[in-house]
């Protein structure tokens, strides 16, 4: 009975190896895109800003946290010392269009964590320091940031904002 048991777990191991893709232990497997996401209503997250450069357009999403600071992602900014062609714009609805609540601010500063290097190694944050303060309006507003002590359950919902495809393929 031992050895049926052990060949059936040793077969239940192998068929998770062979379906299963490696990864590191205690890492989820990271994914290049998020779609199955649907278009904001107007307004409906006025913390959330489009990030760009002279040359490339849009490149990444940010946070706003306070009047002056952004929160984003580190490889946003391959280069954190040279960020003169980066411009953030607040109160962006469309990344394409008219956007009449919308401003632009130029960056002082990014701040990334000592030894970043790739994003795959973890510390994947970048704090955005603008040249000029955003205007508080019903279209422009810092997110809410929990304290530092709060636990958040495994199984509670979160939202991910930002400019992408809602649907693979593209759109």
């Amino acid at each position: 009975m031992r050895y049926i048991s052990c060949i059936r777990t040793s077969f239940v191991i192998l068929i998770g190896l062979w379906m299963g893709e490696a990864q590191e232990c205690g890492r989820p497997q990271m994914l290049n895109r998020i779609v199955g996401g649907s278009a904001a209503s107007e307004g409906a997250w006025p913390w959330q800003v489009d990030i760009q450069t002279d040359s490339q357009g849009h490149v990444c999403g940010g946070t706003i946290i306070s009047e002056n600071w952004v929160l984003s992602a580190a490889h946003c900014f391959p280069n954190p010392n040279d960020i003169s062609s980066y411009m953030v714009y607040v109160g962006r609805q469309q990344l394409n269009g008219w956007n009449p609540d919308e401003t632009s601010h130029r960056i002082r500063r990014v701040v990334v964590p000592l030894g970043y290097t790739d994003p795959q190694l973890g510390q994947d944050i970048a704090l955005v320091e603008l040249a000029t303060s955003v205007i508080w309006s019903d279209r422009v507003q810092p997110v809410c940031l929990p304290y530092g002590n709060v636990e958040f359950s495994s199984d509670m919902k979160c939202m991910i904002t930002g400019w992408g495809n809602i649907r693979d393929g593209g759109e």
